[in-house]
């Protein structure tokens, strides 16, 4: 099962902090996950790390992935 995030705030938040809304979604199950904030682009295969670009943003949109592999 996949998984969306999308922010879109007044005020600032870190990337950390919405890496912990993604994290949340863990028990859907993924393979790979990805995050954009208009500067970084984020996209591995594996568990969910939280990543923290350094700075503050507006927005964010984050997404987990579950691949099903054929037999």
């Amino acid at each position: 099962m996949c998984g969306i995030i999308g922010i879109n705030s007044i005020t600032e938040f870190s990337s950390a902090w919405a890496f912990g809304r993604l994290k949340r979604l863990e028990y859907r199950g993924y393979d790979s996950f990805g995050y954009y904030d208009g500067e970084n682009l984020i996209k591995e295969v594996g568990h969910i790390t939280v990543h923290n670009t350094r700075h503050n943003v507006n927005m964010a949109i984050l997404h987990t992935r579950w691949q099903h592999m054929a037999a």
